[in-house]
């Protein structure tokens, strides 16, 4: 098999991914008017230095399934149900055009969430040493009823 070929075939295995990721969360909740978020990872992509990319399950690379983002304390921590008590503080947070942007650095690692707020779709991804984890996923207010 061709150099080319297999460029072109990665191509467009990483495409057809995104366009699946792309639509497994098109629907969520408006979080406009949220100060505190449920958030749920629904697809991860990992990609490392030399360009190959693939899809994983959250679980493989220790990201939580589901998240608390707190704009007003500016913290992202874990669910109490997860059974493990996670925490990080948010560097930079601001909000723009019904989105929220959240920048941060824990464990080494540098990490940058944007949620729509119009429809709580999440995208995020955290870096470190040659790799990046890519995460879509979506928001809901945390206070529920």
């Amino acid at each position: 098999m061709s150099t080319s070929y297999r460029s072109m075939l990665s191509k467009a295995k990483i495409l057809a991914f995104g366009a699946l990721m792309i639509c497994s969360v098109a629907h969520a909740d408006s979080v406009a008017d949220s100060d505190r978020m449920l958030c749920s990872i629904s697809n991860v992509l990992l990609c490392a230095e030399d360009g190959e990319c693939f899809p994983i399950s959250v679980l493989d690379v220790g990201v939580p399934q589901f998240l608390i983002i707190d704009t007003k304390k500016k913290i992202i921590s874990t669910t109490a149900a997860s059974g493990e008590y996670r925490e990080s503080k948010v560097a930079n947070l601001s909000s723009e055009n019904n989105r929220t942007f959240l920048q941060g650095i824990e464990n080494n690692r540098a990490y940058s969430i944007l949620i729509e707020e119009d429809i709580g779709r999440l995208s995020g991804t955290v870096t470190r040493d040659g790799i990046t984890i890519s995460a879509l996923g979506a928001c809901t207010d945390a206070d529920v009823d």
